[in-house]
Order: structure tokens, then sequence, then C-alpha cells
């Protein structure tokens, strides 16, 4: 009977210690109140709503696994999608945690600029420029973002990448 006891309360202390680690997980997965953001698909499905101001503040509320995995992070998928602009401009709004992966490459090798560029999508590229990235690193093929933007049919100004704009010209497209 001591032994069943002993068993019992073995029993009961493993649980109390489980309940204990569970009830503070979650306390911990919220910060006052909000909700943490722990996998992409959750901010994906935010970002798809095109509510910008949530899209900032989700960003600052998630795990690093909701923002990047060992294949993409989460700006590359961004751009992959043209996600809106003003989702986009908030989402890599300081101190938004998505400013650390502007040089960050793909599975692929690419960079957020790469992915920019094979959208052809010159927002895109100027606000990824304004942040902070620079076309210096090459894709698995050894292409930079430049090249991709040189093999694209229509007209793309050098000064997208370099940082010189064209004098009156907005942003020095043509």
């Amino acid at each position: 009977m001591e032994n069943t006891t002993r068993q019992g309360v073995k029993f009961g202390l493993i649980l109390l210690l489980l309940l204990a680690v569970l009830g503070l997980r979650m306390l911990l997965s919220r910060e006052g109140g909000k909700p943490r953001y722990t996998d992409m698909p959750q901010l994906l499905a935010l970002c798809d709503s095109k509510n910008a101001p949530a899209v900032k503040e989700a960003l600052l509320h998630s795990d690093e696994g909701a923002l990047r995995n060992e294949e993409t992070t989460l700006l590359h998928v961004l751009l992959e999608r043209d996600a809106d602009p003003a989702v986009l401009r908030e989402a890599l709004s300081p101190p938004s945690p998505l400013l650390r992966m502007v040089q960050l490459t793909d599975a692929q090798g690419r960079t957020p600029l790469h992915v920019a560029a094979a959208r052809a999508n010159p927002a895109a590229l100027l606000l990824l420029h304004c942040m902070g990235a620079r076309d210096t690193t090459p894709d698995r093929e050894g292409r930079l973002a430049l090249d991709i933007i040189q093999e694209l049919p229509t007209r793309w100004p050098r000064a997208c990448l370099s940082g010189k704009t064209g004098g009156n010209r907005k942003a020095g497209w043509s």
C-alpha cells in the first residue's frame, strides 16, 4: 500500500510539473496579451490580409522560426508573392526583424534583391536598397540582381541598385 502511495505521489508531482511547464510556456507565448506568431503560414495569412499595421505588430511578436526556415525567409516569400506595397513597407520599417534579412540568401542562393529583380518589382527593389540591401552576393548561378534585371525584356535603370537616381525622373525610370 505504501508503494502505491509513493507511485501516486510521484505521478501527481510529474503531472503538476508538466502542467506548470505548459502554463509557463503559454504565458511566455503571449506578450502583453498579444499572440506570439510561431510559424510562417500564420504570418503569411496576416500579410495576405493587407493590414499593414497588424503585420508590423505581428513581426515584432514573432519567433525566429516564423521568420525563416532552412529553405527561405518570410521576406523572400513576401517578394515572391508580390506582397502589397504597404505591407512590404511596414514589414521592412524599423524595428522590424525582417531588416536583418535583407542580405540573407534562400536555398537557391538568392537574396531578396534577386527575388524582386526576377519579379520585375521596381518598388520592392528601391525599398530593399533603402533598407540596406546591396547587390554584392551572387546567386548559385553566379548572377547578381542587376544581371537578372538586365535579362528582363523591359528597360531598367542601373541606378536602381547603385543608389543613383536620375535627375527629375522618378527613381531613375524612363
